[in-house]
């Protein structure tokens, strides 16, 4: 064999590599970059986000979040408190509406609303598989100041959102919320 054929099939290996190489991290970097991004980016928030709310309804929002999204040790319990410029009942019912538009459905557990005394209005709402419970109360203002209690309005709406696996209370309701888990009963059905 020639020098010169030696070198057209050395580099004819080296472009090979070349293009495995390319290839292989082409290949790679797709996955890793959709990885990274599914990672640093919570559903559930983004869900919270798209809620179609009117503005005086979600002045300000605090964030927080526990456990694994993945549900590996403890399922990931998120909550998100936003500060209405309205009154209890009208933040009540434009979260409301806006949870429904956005695919969320009453929810009737035992337990929900808890079986203590809640100040405000508490309700639990379902979609795929989460369960959402809303607490909506008036914003806590001090009663020591007279003249900062007239100027003291508005609301807080806290949602804490959870794996329906995850969720504490037992089943109960109509039956509906057992169909949706999966839960099977023998016998009639409820």
């Amino acid at each position: 064999m020639s020098p010169a054929s030696r070198e057209l099939r050395r580099e004819h290996r080296l472009r090979l590599a070349t293009y495995a190489t390319a290839a292989v991290l082409a290949i790679g970097f797709v996955p890793m970059l959709l990885l990274a991004r599914e990672a640093g980016e919570d559903p559930v928030f983004a869900d919270l986000d798209d809620l179609a709310l009117p503005g005086w309804a979600a002045t300000s929002t605090a964030d927080a979040a526990t456990g694994n999204r993945w549900c590996v040790g403890e399922c990931r319990t998120r909550e998100r408190t936003w500060t209405s410029a309205r009154t209890l009942p009208e933040t009540r019912d434009a979260f409301a509406e806006a949870l429904r538009e956005e695919g969320w459905e009453p929810l009737l557990l035992e337990g929900c609303p808890p079986g203590v005394d809640v100040v405000g209005s508490y309700a639990c709402w379902s979609r795929d598989e989460y369960v959402l419970d809303l607490w909506i109360r008036p914003v806590p203002c001090d009663v020591t100041d007279l003249a900062a209690r007239d100027k003291c309005s508005g609301a807080l709406a806290t949602a804490v959102v959870r794996d329906r696996v995850a969720d504490p209370r037992p089943v109960g309701g109509s039956g509906r919320e057992e169909r949706a888990m999966g839960v099977r009963r023998s016998g009639p059905p409820t």
